[in-house]
């Protein structure tokens, strides 16, 4: 079962952390062990297609406007490490 407060809380992990995708299921997988639950946590490669796709669907989008490139530079890097998005794969013009 995935839930929007599941998805919320990657992305609060992701945010704050920079927690990478993989140690994120393998923990989730830990609980799902630990507490019993008849099935295993998703795949990583299936979680990342689903939060990219909730991103998407959430208008999750970077603050403000860059002052020389305006509201929608052709490549934006959000902490300069971690996540990059190019303008091509985003839904937005």
């Amino acid at each position: 079962l995935i839930t929007h407060d599941l998805l919320d809380e990657y992305t609060s992990a992701y945010t704050l952390s920079e927690t990478p995708f993989t140690l994120w299921t393998q923990g989730v997988s830990c609980h799902y062990t630990t507490y019993g639950l008849p099935h295993t946590f998703m795949s990583d490669d299936t979680f990342h297609s689903v939060w990219f796709t909730f991103v998407s669907l959430q208008g999750y989008s970077c603050p403000g406007n860059c002052p020389l490139w305006g509201p929608s530079p052709a490549d934006t890097i959000w902490d300069g490490i971690t996540l990059a998005f190019n303008q091509s794969t985003s839904s937005h013009p």
